[in-house]
Parts: structure tokens; sequence; C-alpha cells
């Protein structure tokens, strides 16, 4: 289902099984992002967001340092000022 939504095509056995292979080898989150995800759907605004905003919001995470906070965006020690 995921390579037809991915493609707009059927898939053969050989790119199912790469495909599944790929996504097994490379779906483990890492522990931090897990606690984001669970921090977010805890969020009571995350319940009446927008389908869309939901979607994007892992393309988001992704991009975060994982080191970052509100005064240190870029993860890197320097101060936002």
């Amino acid at each position: 289902m995921l390579w037809l939504l991915l493609t707009g095509q059927t898939p053969t056995e050989a790119q199912t099984r790469d495909l599944s292979r790929e996504l097994a080898e490379n779906g483990d989150l890492p522990k931090y992002m897990e606690q984001l995800i669970d921090a977010c759907v805890q969020c009571p605004k995350f319940a009446t967001s927008t389908l869309m905003s939901k979607f994007s919001l892992p393309h988001f995470m992704t991009q975060l340092p994982k080191n970052s906070s509100p005064n240190d965006p870029n993860g890197d020690g320097r101060s936002r000022t």
C-alpha cells in the first residue's frame, strides 16, 4: 500500500520485499524522538490541529537537532543573541 501511495504504481514482488526489508532495517526511532511524539500527542492543541499539520509534524521533527533548546536552537552551544 505504501508503495502505491508513493509511486502511483503497483509494486512487483521484489519491490515489496525490498521496501519491507528497508523499512525493517531503518524503522527504529531514537528515544528522544519517541518522547517528542508523546509530548505532541498529549498537547491539547494537537487534537484540534489540521490533518496537514499532523502529517507534516514528522518532517519538521527530523529537522530538529536533538540537543536544541529555545536559547540554543542549533544545538551547537551558541546563544541566539
